[in-house]
């Protein structure tokens, strides 16, 4: 699971995904949500940040490890 696993912001901000801890790397898989960057490919070790500029709520997973899941609401 993502940690948190949900997060709530407004239009337009950003979210840092810090990506860390694990030998095989992980992903952030947005599955089409709009926001910039697509998706996040597999790291290792890396800081992202991810800007949401449209409403509602945005699951996302990392296929590397399956049921590592989180969201963000974007209000």
């Amino acid at each position: 699971i993502f940690s948190p696993f949900s997060t709530t912001i407004t239009v337009g901000s950003t979210v840092n995904f810090n990506i860390s801890g694990s030998t095989e790397g992980h992903n952030v898989l947005f599955h089409g949500v709009p926001g910039a960057p697509a998706d996040i490919n597999i790291l290792i070790t890396a800081k992202v940040a991810r800007t949401f500029n449209t409403k509602g709520t945005f699951p996302f997973d990392c296929s590397v490890h399956p049921g590592m899941t989180g969201q963000i609401v974007v209000q």
